[in-house]
């Protein structure tokens, strides 16, 4: 008896998830690396890769398409010390990547927890996220604020807060009916030139020394620290028609809400 009463709830489940798609809520977290491309990396450093976090929040439409929002915190870094014909400039930075990020998901197969869904599928991703970020540059051993310090004559300073279109891919893998692990890569397109501090021309030093003081001079024509002389006024500082990247790389883990619906 107990046999038949399992066997019809187990027919019963099987009949109703293809009807209906269960599992649409998933939490978890991100973990991986960051880096950045831009006037101070224009070809992938790998010693610049950081630790990026973030947690995460999933709700799938149906098996094809998801919604995603995630906060994410990372760091970009870059120097002119890792490319020889930039050495001479000697510009760096860090800075601190405080994201929200909304994106949807494009599975290439059914994904989810129905009986015709699989367990396995790579997916496409795309958004738009909002993110905080805030160049760092280090003089002697005391770091400061280059956005402050308006290193390229800027009138105004640019704002730290800026938009960004992700563009990646990835996998899913079920792990069991509740846990998901993902694997992807996630380029952001800003729409900004001044991730690194770096985006226009030089100033001239001396009017900005008198404007901005001594040290704002020094960060923006940072060779005056090796003992060279500064640049002259106009001299191009970076590629104003290069607009900055940054990346994520990385692992997801979520845990999958499916509420079991057996109908006698």
């Amino acid at each position: 008896m107990l046999l038949l009463v399992a066997a019809s709830c187990g027919l019963s489940v099987n009949l109703t998830a293809q009807r209906f798609f269960n599992g649409k809520r998933e939490v978890g977290a991100f973990f991986g690396v960051s880096n950045y491309h831009g006037d101070l990396a224009p070809s992938l450093v790998v010693s610049d890769f950081r630790p990026a976090i973030g947690a995460l929040f999933r709700y799938n439409f149906n098996p094809y398409v998801t919604y995603r929002v995630q906060g994410s915190f990372a760091e970009i870094r870059g120097s002119d010390a890792n490319y020889l014909p930039q050495r001479p400039r000697n510009l760096e930075f860090r800075s601190v990547i405080i994201e929200a990020a909304n994106t949807m998901e494009f599975n290439f197969h059914r994904f989810g927890t129905n009986v015709l869904d699989q367990d396995f599928s790579p997916f496409l991703t795309i958004g738009l996220n909002l993110f905080y970020f805030d160049p760092i540059g280090r003089f002697g051993d005391n770091e400061h604020q280059l956005r402050r310090h308006h290193t390229e004559g800027q009138k105004r300073a640019y704002s730290p807060l800026q938009l960004a279109v992700p563009i990646g891919i990835g996998i899913k893998q079920n792990l069991s009916r509740n846990w998901v692990l993902g694997v992807e890569g996630v380029w952001r397109k800003t729409f900004t030139d001044y991730l690194d501090d770096v985006s226009g021309f030089y100033p001239d030093y001396k009017a900005h020394a008198d404007k901005y003081g001594s040290l704002s001079a020094d960060l923006s024509h940072r060779q005056t620290l090796n003992g060279d002389k500064p640049f002259k006024a106009g001299t191009q500082r970076g590629d104003k028609h290069l607009r900055d990247w940054y990346f994520f790389l990385g692992m997801t883990l979520t845990y999958r809400f499916t509420p079991v619906i057996c109908r006698g």
